[in-house]
């Protein structure tokens, strides 16, 4: 026994060292086999038992998403395959014996007896590894009446087979889980009778080489395109020409338009229907065809065959009836199941080829833009025909009538009065003749040719009424923004919401039409429930919703003793909101006063305007106190009191122009503001009662400093007050909320010393300042990121360190308990640089060690890394970026593509840091030696800029004229010579609180830098590169929405090299 192990161990150590202890390769011991590139390493050892057992080892790269070996046959049918992948279990691999009778993919075997031998098996070195010991089943298998199905043990020419997949991780447990097609193959003979002997495990590493086999041949396969082209050929078809056809016959009434498109569409699915079929033999998971993403590829073609027969026959019947047909209808709702099925089959079918990650994402976005052309075409349509009114006698399909008001309906032969009584139901057309060509009414969709488009082939009115009250419900869902009120030396941010009734429930009332597109007649017809408690009203043709707002007389209770119900109409200019001056992410508006209405409510109700919102700011009421003594108000349960407004309680709520609003009496509230473009503006019809007494019907409390511009509005006598007001808040600060921007307290400061002159694009400015030379340049930007880390370790190592400053929107976005239901709102328009894998790897390991230095900081998501090229647009709204981004549009495509043609390079990188984030910077290179091999081949093209000259500054420049020149006034804050990727930000002070922890971060960031400039900057060597050139892999990312922490919505990423 001990000889034994002692033998085992000098096997092993034989291995261990080859070239010391080899001899001969042919006298004997186990035989191996390595793939040309490395991709397949297998041995194999028979042993002294050659009855029963054979020991063997598959080594394969883990960048594959699987390999094999087959035994006894150097082609597939007939061979017994070792087939490996990687399992979910982290480490581990699974091993999976097949079997194969054709050329297609084989199928798991459970008749083979092996113990794997765990412990050389697993996820080794960058590499899967399964080595085990066969008892049974490896030396014969089932043939199925081949003359193969065994392993010659006495052979020296055994020939086998060898596979991989394509690079692309891939897990799974399952043994008999179906894979992708090969990406690479080949055969080899085994000298199979060399290895007889003790029996020992076979051992691969990377030294192992060929001993005792010989490579046939080997082959890079073809790719399997008819996966992908079975998907092109039914996505293009079904998702995008059929609606394509649905909007050809309903919007322009083209019927034979209509008819060639979805005569293309049908051929496309029957194209792409024989080719899945004839690709489903290849693989195990479609061989039986019982998929259900089969199963309905099968139905919808077929329904898709008769859908086509109905249509041609509906077709034909129409052309001489000019009526609207039985096979119409049938054909209508035919083809809303094909779309519905054959939509939802191409989730499942991206699935089923395992290709969910990039086919899923694919499939959601044609499915999204498909369904939104539809909303938009079918609102527009249903718009159209509310504003042309009645269609006349003509109208196909007997949609219902309304009729129009008296002075504009045509005179009336019919006999029958124009309003029916009560109960009374219009004759049916029921029996009637057929109209005469004569008269018939041609209809508004109807084409100049004897084609007519029946309408009965659209959806029905209720789903249009549906989508377009999705469309106008969305007019509600206003952002928020930010609204600055000064008070005193207080600064106060108050982010505001869209006006609702529960929100705005503690001051008033919000009156709005619930259902905006319920057509009154349509359902009082139908003698349906009318939501919301409506009553049918006007006989029919209106809805009444009761007591929608509660007017509130008290002025029984005031000295006056009397009033009387006014209205009035303002008409309010709106007003165009600018960034805050200490702050530029947020819009500005200064609350200078705050007014209230003691015995009355007050409402105010929009009508026409050319502005569209506008700004409601109300706030509480404290409790009495000496400061409100003597004024004027009203007593009673539920009224707010005497006291003056509650600061630390103020809301803001933006309001739409069809949202009318109530203040209760009593509430305090901003005067009405009108928000939208320069010269628009909003009319208010305003109700409330009045007693001609100034300090009854209208107290006003203005804030130090500020002064009244509403002339119409009259201001309290009573000076003392005011100044005790904001003294009373001053003493208050610690009970308002304060957000505070860290951009006010740490602005990007230019430490460059270049000169800006208005109007001058800013980086230009620095190019001429250091002569257009990279060197120069280069220098400017290392200048600025160094002096400016050596100012932020001043900071934290100062004796008097104020704080950090912590991201309070991040804070509220990462820990909802905060602020539940807290939203960002500041939109931008962007243009990232999106860096390499290389780069984020980089990243990655510096955000490793930084997290080891401070484990409570927050860090981007890799996927979320960038380093902004050009900031467009910041904090503003999604309507404001909407019409950036259409401005912009047609420019976009040349500006994202523009590095492909102009490539500059970054290099040594950095981590700059501050009191609210962190960053690796890099500088724009300048003649330093590319890293070997380079990460690109130079293109010697005619139009492609490339070499130092050319620096990242330079092409900041140029996507900022671009800009200028699609038609957008560029407003960005990065302007300064720093290329950088945010790496993190700080959401609490539990890793700075102490001078040591302080001064440990400083420390950890220097070291960092360090090891950046010696093992990373200058080393071709190293297992990281700083090095990268902008645009490689991909080109520009185009991007809009709340983009402050990598978020927000691509609008285009161009193409990289």
């Amino acid at each position: 026994m001990l000889l034994r192990k002692l033998g085992r161990a000098l096997a092993v150590t034989a291995a261990l060292f080859p070239v010391a202890f080899a001899k001969d390769k042919d006298d004997g011991g186990q035989s191996t086999f390595v793939s040309p590139d490395g991709d397949v390493a297998f041995a194999i050892d028979i042993g002294e038992n050659r009855d029963t057992e054979v020991y063997f080892s598959l080594r394969v790269k883990k960048s594959r998403s699987w390999g094999a070996v087959g035994l006894g046959s150097d082609d597939m049918p007939g061979a017994l395959y070792f087939m490996v992948y990687k399992s979910r279990d982290s480490g581990k691999v699974t091993f999976s014996p097949r079997l194969a009778y054709g050329h297609y993919e084989p199928y798991f075997w459970d008749g083979m007896d092996v113990e794997i031998l765990s412990n050389n098996t697993g996820l080794i070195d960058d590499h899967m590894v399964v080595s085990g010991r066969c008892k049974s089943g490896c030396r014969s298998w089932p043939s199925h009446g081949g003359n193969k199905g065994y392993l010659d043990v006495y052979s020296d020419d055994s020939k086998a087979i060898f596979a991989f997949g394509p690079k692309e991780d891939f897990y799974s447990d399952k043994k008999d889980v179906s894979v992708k097609y090969h990406a690479g193959y080949g055969t080899f003979s085994i000298n199979i009778d060399r290895t007889h002997g003790d029996s020992e495990l076979p051992f691969l590493d990377d030294s192992t080489t060929d001993v005792g086999t010989k490579l046939i041949y080997d082959k890079k396969a073809k790719p399997n395109w008819a996966s992908p082209l079975h998907g092109v050929f039914m996505v293009l078809s079904i998702v995008f020409l059929m609606p394509v056809g649905v909007v050809l016959l309903r919007s322009g009434g083209w019927v034979k338009w209509h008819a060639l498109n979805q005569t293309i569409a049908t051929l496309g699915v029957f194209a792409g229907f024989g080719i899945g079929v004839a690709n489903s033999f290849y693989y195990q998971r479609s061989r039986s065809f019982d998929d259900p993403h089969q199963i309905i590829g099968f139905v919808v073609t077929g329904l898709l065959l008769g859908q086509f027969g109905l249509g041609v026959m509906h077709h034909t019947q129409y052309k001489k009836t000019q009526t609207p047909t039985r096979y119409g209808k049938i054909h209508l709702w035919v083809g809303r199941i094909i779309l519905f099925f054959g939509t939802l089959n191409a989730f499942m079918g991206f699935t089923f080829a395992l290709n969910r990650r990039f086919g899923m994402l694919l499939a959601l976005l044609i499915i999204f833009i498909t369904i939104t052309s539809l909303i938009l075409i079918y609102g527009r349509q249903y718009l159209d025909k509310r504003r042309l009114g009645p269609r006349g006698p003509g109208l196909a399909g007997g949609s219902q009538q309304y009729a129009p008001p008296p002075w504009r309906q045509p005179p009336q032969n019919t006999g029958y009065p124009s309003d029916p009584p009560p109960g009374y139901q219009p004759p049916s057309n029921q029996g009637l003749g057929e109209v005469s060509p004569g008269m018939r009414s041609p209809s508004p969709w109807q084409s100049h040719k004897d084609d007519e488009a029946d309408m009965n082939l659209g959806p029905s009115l209720p789903l249009v009424t549906f989508i377009n009250y999705i469309t106008q419900e969305r007019e509600f869902q206003t952002i928020a923004m930010s609204v600055k009120v000064n008070v005193g030396n207080l600064s106060l941010r108050v982010k505001t919401i869209p006006l609702t009734q529960e929100e705005f429930a503690p001051f008033g009332d919000v009156v709005y039409n619930p259902q905006p597109n319920l057509l009154p007649s349509k359902y009082a017809s139908q003698g349906g429930r009318l939501p919301y408690s409506g009553t049918s009203a006007n006989q029919g043709s209106a809805i009444r919703y009761a007591d929608v707002s509660k007017p509130q007389d008290l002025l029984s209770q005031a000295p006056s003793k009397d009033g009387r119900l006014i209205m009035s109409q303002f008409v309010c200019e709106a007003r165009t909101l600018a960034p805050a001056k200490d702050d530029p992410t947020q819009d500005e508006f200064a609350v200078n006063i705050l007014e209230r209405h003691p015995f009355t409510s007050q409402t105010f109700a929009p009508l026409a305007s050319t502005a569209s919102s506008y700004l409601v700011i109300v706030a509480p009421t404290l409790p009495p106190s000496s400061q409100d003594e003597g004024l004027p108000v009203p007593s009673g349960e539920g009224l707010p009191g005497r006291g003056l407004p509650d600061l630390k309680g103020l809301r803001a709520f933006i309001a739409t122009d069809k949202q009318a609003v109530t203040y209760a009496a009593g509430t305090w509230h901003a005067p009405m503001v009108a928000l939208g473009r320069k010269e628009t503006t909003l009319d208010f019809l305003v109700v409330q009662f009045s007693s001609g007494v100034d300090i009854q019907d209208c107290q006003i409390v203005t804030f130090e400093g500020h002064d009244s511009k509403d002339a119409d509005i009259k201001k309290l006598n009573s000076d003392p007050i005011i100044r005790k007001v904001t003294n009373s808040l001053l003493s208050g600060a610690e009970m308002v909320a304060q957000f505070e921007s860290a951009e006010a307290r740490n602005k990007l400061e230019d430490l460059s010393g270049i000169q800006l002159r208005s109007g001058e694009n800013p980086y230009n400015a620095l190019i001429k300042a250091c002569n257009d030379d990279a060197a120069e340049i280069q220098t400017l930007y290392s200048v600025h990121r160094t002096k400016r880390n050596a100012q932020q370790a001043e900071k934290f190592l100062a004796a008097g360190f104020e704080e950090l400053i912590i991201d309070q929107t991040l804070l509220r976005l990462e820990d909802p308990t905060v602020e539940p239901g807290f939203l960002d709102s500041r939109n931008c328009l962007v243009f990232w640089v999106r860096p390499p894998d290389h780069i984020i790897r980089l990243a990655s390991k510096v955000n490793e060690l930084l997290k080891k230095a401070a484990p409570s900081v927050w860090l981007m998501p890799s996927h979320r890394m960038h380093l902004t090229a050009l900031e467009v647009a910041f904090s503003k709204t999604p309507q404001e970026i909407a019409a950036y981004v259409s401005t912009l549009r047609p420019s976009i495509p040349d500006i994202v593509n523009y590095p492909y043609s102009h490539r500059s390079r970054l290099v040594k990188p950095m981590v700059s840091y501050d009191l609210s984030a962190f960053a690796l910077s890099f500088l724009p290179a300048s003649g330093e030696q590319s890293l070997s091999p380079p990460l690109t081949e130079p293109v010697e093209t005619e139009g492609i800029t490339q070499g130092d000259n050319y620096t990242y500054h330079h092409l900041r420049r140029d996507v900022y004229d671009k800009v200028q020149e699609g038609g957008v006034v560029v407003g960005s804050r990065y302007q300064v010579p720093s290329a950088h990727i945010t790496l993190g930000r700080y959401l609490n002070h539990d890793d700075h609180d102490t001078p040591e922890k302080r001064a440990n971060w400083v420390k950890a960031i220097d070291e960092i830098n360090a090891w950046l400039e010696k093992e990373v900057w200058d080393n071709p060597d190293s297992e990281y590169s700083g090095e990268w050139l902008v645009g490689h892999e991909r080109g520009l990312d185009a991007r809009n929405g709340t983009l402050w922490y990598g978020g927000g919505k691509t609008i285009m990423l161009g193409e990289g090299f």
